[in-house]
This record gives C-alpha cells, sequence and structure tokens, in this order.
C-alpha cells in the first residue's frame, strides 16, 4: 500500500513538473530538470516576500497592540465611574423647568 502511494504521488509530481515546463515552452527532453528548478525558484521567493510584506505592516500592528495594552491598563487603574446629577441653583432659569424623567432635552 505504502509503495503504491508513493509511486502516486511521484507520478502527479513528475506530471505537474512536465507540465509546468512544457507551459514555460522548454523543450520535451529537458522539462523533467527544469521543472523542479522553477518550481524552488518559486517556492524560494515567498520568504522575502513575507519578510516585505511583515516590515511594511509590522510596526503599526505593534503601536495597535501597545496603544490597547497601555488603554486596558489605564481603565484598570482608574477608579470605577461616579454617576453626576445636574442640581440647578435655586433662580436660575432651569430651575423653574418640570422634571420629566426619561426625556431627554
Amino acid at each position: 500500500m505504502m509503495a503504491l502511494i508513493a509511486l502516486l504521488a511521484f507520478a502527479f509530481s513528475f506530471g505537474n513538473v512536465w507540465h509546468l515546463a512544457r507551459m514555460l515552452n522548454v523543450p520535451a527532453w529537458i522539462a523533467p530538470l527544469v521543472g523542479p528548478a522553477v518550481g524552488r525558484a518559486a517556492v524560494d521567493a515567498v520568504a522575502p516576500l513575507l519578510l516585505i510584506g511583515w516590515a511594511e505592516v509590522g510596526p503599526g500592528l505593534l503601536r495597535q497592540i501597545h496603544a490597547t495594552k497601555s488603554i486596558s491598563t489605564l481603565r484598570a487603574q482608574s477608579p470605577s465611574p461616579v454617576a453626576l446629577t445636574f442640581v440647578p441653583k435655586p433662580g436660575s432659569p432651569t430651575a423653574a423647568l418640570p422634571e420629566s424623567p426619561g426625556c431627554p432635552l
């Protein structure tokens, strides 16, 4: 069973390599040699692209993480919020308004 799986994997890989080389207009007699080199070059190009991408995105991401931690630290250190109530001075124009709970001005 293992030999069959290995044989099918090799055949599938060989067919993909052959097809890739033929798409690049490589002569048929050298296609099995050129295909893996092209595939290896494509895989090797991924790491530099990731480094360039993280160099662009990384600093902003770190700033956002630090800002989030700073805000959560400030919230943890601050006392609980106090409910503020409005008490008008006697004789002021707002003191004569009727109270209507639940109704915004």
